[in-house]
């Protein structure tokens, strides 16, 4: 009944489905998204250096900088 007046009230599609769980449950989900989210950010941190910031900058600069010193 719950449900179906949720659905009513706050107009969402006839196919949308509603769960409900224990705050318990809902505090253990929450942990483990924000464990997820945190290796994910660790994941791409790890792989991404200070220079990748700059793109192609850092690289252009340092040829630059071996041409003029050759010349």
């Amino acid at each position: 009944m719950v449900r179906e007046t949720m659905k009513r009230v706050l107009a969402f599609p006839p196919e949308t489905k509603l769960e409900f769980k224990r705050h318990e449950e809902s505090l253990a989900q929450r942990a483990e998204n924000d464990n997820a989210r945190k290796e994910k950010s660790n994941q791409n941190n790890s792989h991404s250096s200070g220079n990748a910031r700059n793109g192609s900058k850092d690289m252009d600069n340092s040829s630059l900088s071996e041409k003029k010193q050759g010349s």
